[in-house]
């Protein structure tokens, strides 16, 4: 079964500093930025999360047309 899958960057810390992205499967996300790695969310439920923040719907739409869509950072707490 093909669902839409979250991935997010992570550093060999496990530290969340990257990006978010939305894709049916890891071949369809860009590189991920340098000393970074694509690590799947097994947990991430598209229905769940967009109850929980209906603003998401529209990046899941962009990932369902264009096969990924990627969500910026949150800024950091500097």
């Amino acid at each position: 079964m093909t669902r839409l899958q979250k991935f997010v960057e992570q550093g060999a810390d496990s530290v969340e500093p990257g990006r978010t992205a939305y894709a049916f499967s890891q071949d369809k996300l860009p590189p991920p930025g340098e000393n970074l790695e694509w690590k799947a969310a097994p947990s991430f439920n598209a229905a769940d999360e967009v109850m929980r923040d209906p603003s998401l719907k529209d990046l899941f739409m962009k990932a369902i047309e264009e096969g990924c869509a990627i969500a910026a950072p949150p800024p950091s707490a500097d």
